[in-house]
Parts: C-alpha cells; sequence; structure tokens
C-alpha cells in the first residue's frame, strides 16, 4: 500500500515537474514567436506586399466579374427585345442574373436608385468599383437608350455581337497557340523529370550537387535559370494571346 502511494506521488510530482518545463520553455517561445510575427508582419507592411495581393485580387475579381457579364447579356438583350426599360433591365439582372458577381453589383446599383440617386449615377458608381470593359459599354448603351428615349434592344443587341465575335476570336488564339503552350510546358517539366529519373536510377549522380561546393552553386544557377525560363516562357504566351491569358 505505501509503495502504491509513494508512486501516485511521485508521479504526481514527474507531472508536476514535467508541466513546470512546458511552461518555462513555452513562455519564451511564445515570446519570441510574437516578436518574429510582429517583424514579419512589419516587413510585410512596408514592403507593400498586401498592397500587390489587393490588387492582384481586385484584377481577378473584374475579370470574373466581365466573364459572369458576358454570360448574362444575351439573357439581358432577351429582356430588352420584350420592351424592359432600363431600369427595368438593372433591376431584373439584379434579381435573376447567373454570376453572382454580376447579381451583387446590379443590386447595388438599384438599391442607390432606390434612395434617390439617379440610374446613371448608380451605374457609373458601379463601374468604379467594377471597371470592366464591357461593363462600360453597357452602362452607355443603357445611358444612350435613356437619353435617346428609344429602345435599348439594338444597342444591346450589337454589344452582344460584339461579345459573341471576342469569343470566337478567343477560341481561336485558344487554338493557335496550343501547340506553344504545351511545348512550353514540355519545356518546363523536362528538366524536373529527368532530375527525378536520375535520383531514382542513379542517386549518387546528384550527390555532388548537395556535398560540393561548386555543385551547390550550379544546383542554384540551375533553379535560377529555370524560374527565369518560365517566367519567360509565360511572357512570351502572354503577348502571343493578348488579355486572353
Amino acid at each position: 500500500m505505501n509503495m502504491a502511494v509513494l508512486r501516485v506521488v511521485l508521479a504526481l510530482c514527474a507531472g508536476g515537474l514535467v508541466a513546470l518545463a512546458v511552461v518555462w520553455v513555452s513562455v519564451p517561445l511564445a515570446r519570441r514567436w510574437d516578436r518574429v510575427r510582429s517583424l514579419g508582419m512589419n516587413w510585410y507592411r512596408n514592403s507593400r506586399a498586401d498592397a500587390r495581393v489587393r490588387r492582384w485580387i481586385r484584377r481577378r475579381t473584374v475579370e470574373q466579374f466581365g466573364q459572369q457579364l458576358g454570360e448574362d447579356l444575351p439573357m439581358l438583350v432577351r429582356c430588352a427585345r420584350s420592351g424592359y426599360v432600363p431600369l427595368e433591365i438593372v433591376r431584373f439582372a439584379a434579381q435573376n442574373a447567373d454570376g453572382p458577381l454580376v447579381r451583387e453589383v446590379f443590386c447595388r446599383a438599384a438599391d442607390r436608385f432606390g434612395v434617390g440617386v439617379g440610374l446613371e449615377d448608380a451605374l457609373w458608381r458601379a463601374y468604379e468599383q467594377m471597371q470592366h470593359p464591357l461593363f462600360f459599354r453597357f452602362i452607355s448603351a443603357l445611358q444612350f437608350a435613356r437619353q435617346s428615349g428609344g429602345d435599348a434592344a439594338p444597342s444591346l443587341e450589337a454589344l452582344g455581337d460584339l461579345v459573341r465575335s471576342q469569343n470566337l476570336l478567343r477560341g481561336e488564339l485558344e487554338e493557335e497557340s496550343a501547340e506553344a503552350r504545351y511545348s512550353a510546358l514540355l519545356v518546363a517539366a523536362l528538366p524536373v523529370v529527368i532530375a527525378c529519373y536520375t535520383y531514382v536510377v542513379h542517386p549518387d549522380m546528384l550527390a555532388p550537387l548537395v556535398t560540393a561546393p561548386a555543385g551547390r552553386m550550379a544546383a542554384a544557377y540551375a533553379a535560377v535559370s529555370w524560374t527565369a525560363g518560365l517566367l519567360y516562357l509565360r511572357r512570351i504566351l502572354s503577348t502571343e494571346e493578348g488579355d486572353w491569358l
């Protein structure tokens, strides 16, 4: 009985010592981690990386909005053919558009119109947030129809024909540049595939790249040149395909 009690006491003492050791080690580590995190956040703010990330997200959002608006444009053209006035077209897009970004933007414009802002002003304020060329042409077509007192269907039909021609041109460009993309993918993947194959078949051949100083320099040069080649190929494809890439 005494041995059992002694074992329990020893176990409790050992657990207490372990807990104290954990606390003694974790507190300085937590302080160091807070300091490292604060330094990292300061560097992140000073380097303006957050601004670059926000610009990239905004650009991607605008591109998605333009794509969704192009997909919903035939539906809006049918509404104009049915005799809808520009305000009814905006409200219909705010409620029934397939694209979530399109619904959000047009709903915001309809809400601004409901609080006393003019329809054109509400749409142009929405354009300040989603500055896509297709949205600009759409607003211009509706504004022209309201100012002239005519039907918005002809302007929207011409805009729809322009979007269809652009989609056809995009498909042709993708077909013509498919060979270049596949070639670039093959050139980019070939060094990695050869390195993996050599590591599996003859791992001793890659050992100097890690052990020898000259090998490490050669590996660093290969990584840098491979990355530069990828960026150069991407730039070539972007130039060839234009704004579609």
